[in-house]
């Protein structure tokens, strides 16, 4: 396998310095840096995608050793095998590894249903997780530091297209900041109508299925 070394370039947030891009998954990340997110990536088979959901479901309900109580599980993968064998998986690190670098730490894990018609996840834009308390919950530990400092990976057990409510992306939203949790979506500039303000991220955002 030939490897790319990728430096930082440009303005914004980068690939951190020096890593090493493997050439199988050098496209992927070349859109990465354009669209601001990579897939679908295919990590397991159907049937051991819902091997995997079961046995996490029966487990999520034993919570003696959870760190935290909430309904997003939070680390879970602390006290039950299936996550913590999913956060490690080889192509998960391949590509986090040709983003970050090589030295990778798991910061959170959750592990939620998306039940039919419940309400969906709102737009939102995080880079320090400031949105929940107005304070950064992720910071870099060098001030002159312009590379990713962390990165989601969001996966389905279950089949996610249009139909199920699949992932929705706004491309190149990682280079500039159009939405902000706490003030909203901006009120339109001309027309009064209020679904404008949606058609606006519409027009830009592309379905992840």
């Amino acid at each position: 396998m030939t490897e790319t070394e990728i430096g930082p370039a440009g303005s914004g947030a980068a690939l951190a310095e020096g890593v090493i891009v493997p050439e199988d998954v050098k496209d992927d990340i070349t859109r990465f840096e354009r669209d601001g997110f990579i897939g679908p990536v295919k990590l397991y088979a159907p049937e051991e995608a819902a091997e995997i959901l079961r046995e996490v479901r029966v487990k999520n309900q034993d919570t003696s050793h959870s760190v935290f109580h909430n309904s997003m599980n939070y680390d879970r993968h602390l006290d039950i095998p299936e996550p913590s064998r999913h956060v490690t998986h080889p192509t998960i690190l391949k590509y986090l590894n040709a983003i970050l670098g090589p030295d990778v730490l798991s910061w959170r894990t959750e592990f939620f249903a998306k039940f039919p018609g419940s309400r969906g996840t709102e737009w939102h834009q995080v880079r320090d997780y400031s949105y929940a308390t107005g304070k950064p919950q992720r910071l870099p530990t060098e001030t002159d530091w312009n590379a990713y400092i962390d990165i989601t990976v969001w996966t389905t057990f279950t089949p996610a297209t249009k139909r199920t409510g699949c992932m929705k992306f706004v491309r190149g939203s990682h280079r500039e900041r159009i939405f902000d949790e706490a003030v909203g979506l901006p009120p339109p500039r001309r027309s009064p109508d209020p679904r404008a303000r949606i058609r606006t991220l519409t027009q830009m955002e592309t379905p992840y299925v």
